[in-house]
């Protein structure tokens, strides 16, 4: 088998074991696992709410004081990207490795994180990419891909070649 491929299957082995520790920790200790949490936006006073006999705080006070902490709070956009595959390799006749054209700056992925990848006219799908080095020694995503019937958004990742774009969103936290 090729070894970056080895390699591969093992950090996803790693990551497995290192999730299931944790989710397993989590229910033991009655913490609550960690994820994104996406705080609601405190909705506007209505006309009616304010007296406008000058109160401290005021309920225009408290909304300002909610909104900044709200956006505070937000996590930040799901900026979508494009990146380009870098290398394309077949894994038998189900599956391929694709490693994309990015780096460690410029795809920051964290073990436990997931992107959603999509092809132009495709629905997104998410996978867990694994940061490895490449044949040049630089440190690149590279996403396993299983291939499932025709028409399927993992047939058209399956099919990209070196140069193809793909689109980006996360990274998110798996659970």
């Amino acid at each position: 088998m090729n070894p970056a491929v080895q390699t591969l299957l093992e950090e996803i082995a790693q990551a497995k074991r290192r999730a299931a520790e944790r989710k397993q920790h989590a229910q033991a200790s009655g913490d609550v696992p960690s994820t994104t949490h996406v705080p609601q936006e405190p909705q506007p006073p209505s006309a009616d709410e304010c007296c406008g006999n000058g109160c401290t705080p005021c309920v225009y006070d408290t909304y300002r004081a909610q909104l900044a902490a709200y956006h505070q709070a937000k996590p930040p956009p799901f900026i979508p990207a494009t990146v380009h595959v870098r290398s394309s390799q077949p894994l038998g006749a189900r599956a391929r490795l694709l490693v994309l054209d990015a780096s460690e700056q410029t795809f920051p992925v964290r073990l436990g994180q997931h992107v959603h990848l999509r092809t132009e006219g495709t629905a997104a799908r998410a996978f867990t990419p694994v940061m490895l080095p490449d044949a040049t020694g630089t440190v690149r995503p590279h996403v396993l891909v299983r291939v499932y019937g025709p028409g399927s958004s993992s047939r058209s990742l399956a099919e990209l070649r070196p140069g193809d774009p793909l689109m980006v969103r996360g990274p998110l936290e798996s659970s």
